[in-house]
């Protein structure tokens, strides 16, 4: 009996180690392939960013709504405000279903100085949407592609184009302003747990750490495995992709797979964290240059209004790039002063002191901008 009692012990031991070493050698957490944003831990997957997800179609739809008002239709300044609150939280009925998701909304994300900018602007565009008048120098209204009748933009009276300061605007300071602001500082600075998952009982897989990063990625706008597939790209993601023969933008994605890969493991990479902030800003500033440059190849003013009005907005975004790269208030305002408040007023002059300000003061070199 004695014999049979430590037998059994004997083998209740090897089989907890044979059970050890098995656990040992099945990876607790893996990536689902070397180039693409996908990981998982114990078979789930740790990454979620729906959240972002539905904001960006949110972005798109209020976007297209204020397009409209390019064709013809009159668009409602509540409707729009209640598009940018999702119904105050609680799911617009402007939206989609996929868009009226309760509790995601732009506003409440949104860098608090800008918000009421914004509400007048949706004022504004409504208002203008209300008029048959034909955009010119003083005059806020549609102005047509002279090359294509078809093509038309809603303009003030300056020729900003109210739906280019809404959606280049609101790019900054929601999407990029989040990301960096919120999500990556908090990852940068090391306070968020790493590498423990926060709840998996309730399918949180992902450890703190994780999920901010995964949630500044999400509002990047691009598939997991960009940039060998580039359908469905949204903002960010589709200027990246847009710049990327210049100034080879598209290895921001490979910072973005390494940082996330260090967190895995436990890991803050800050030079990786600073490769996504170099490279995020590249984009920005590129597209800034890039549309400058198309403003001074065009003789058409509505062309010439409509590229100047996204190189604007694209210009207030480079308030957010983080403690290291980006613009102050001043600075802003100082290249925006040079472009001057009325862009049917703009000239090649101001437009290449602007373009010399931006390479002076972003990650764009000089001898780029031929490219751009």
């Amino acid at each position: 009996m004695k014999l049979t009692y430590i037998s059994l012990i004997c083998i209740l031991i090897l089989a907890a180690c044979k059970k050890e070493k098995q656990e040992e050698e099945t990876p607790i957490v893996s990536t689902c392939a070397a180039d693409v944003y996908c990981f998982q831990r114990s078979g789930h997957s740790t990454v979620d960013y729906s959240g972002q997800t539905t904001r960006l179609i949110q972005m798109d739809e209020m976007i297209a709504y204020v397009k409209s008002a390019a064709s013809g239709e009159t668009i409602s300044s509540v409707q729009l405000l209640d598009m940018f609150t999702n119904g105050n939280g609680a799911g617009s009925i402007y939206f989609s279903e996929e868009a009226a998701v309760a509790g995601k909304a732009l506003d409440n994300k949104c860098f608090l100085p800008s918000v009421s900018a914004y509400q007048q602007l949706f004022i504004e565009a409504a208002q203008t949407s209300a008029t048959s008048n034909e955009a010119s120098n003083g005059v806020a209204g549609i102005a047509t592609v002279m090359a294509n009748p078809t093509k038309k933009y809603m303009l003030d009276a300056n020729g900003f184009e109210y739906a280019q300061l809404l959606e280049k605007g609101l790019m900054g300071d929601i999407f990029y302003y989040q990301a960096f602001s919120t999500y990556l500082a908090a990852v940068s600075s090391g306070a968020l747990e790493t590498g423990v998952a926060v709840d998996p009982s309730a399918g949180k897989y992902y450890s703190e750490a994780e999920h901010a990063f995964d949630e500044a990625f999400g509002y990047f706008g691009v598939p997991i495995d960009f940039p060998s597939n580039t359908e469905g790209l949204k903002y960010y993601g589709k200027y990246c992709n847009g710049r990327n023969a210049a100034i080879a933008t598209n290895e921001i994605m490979a910072s973005f797979i390494t940082t996330r890969k260090a967190l895995v493991n436990g890991e803050v990479d800050q030079p990786s964290l600073q490769n996504i902030s170099k490279h995020w800003q590249r984009i920005i500033a590129g597209t800034i240059i890039h549309y400058f440059i198309e403003a001074k190849e065009t003789d058409d003013l509505a062309v010439k209004c409509h590229v100047l009005s996204e190189a604007w907005g694209f210009m207030g975004n480079m308030l957010h790039n983080g403690p290291d790269r980006s613009w102050t208030v001043d600075e802003l305002n100082e290249v925006r002063a040079i472009i001057g408040d009325n862009l049917y007023l703009v000239t090649d002059e101001m437009i290449d002191a602007a373009i010399l300000f931006v390479v002076d003061n972003s990650e764009i070199e000089l001898v780029e901008i031929a490219f751009l």
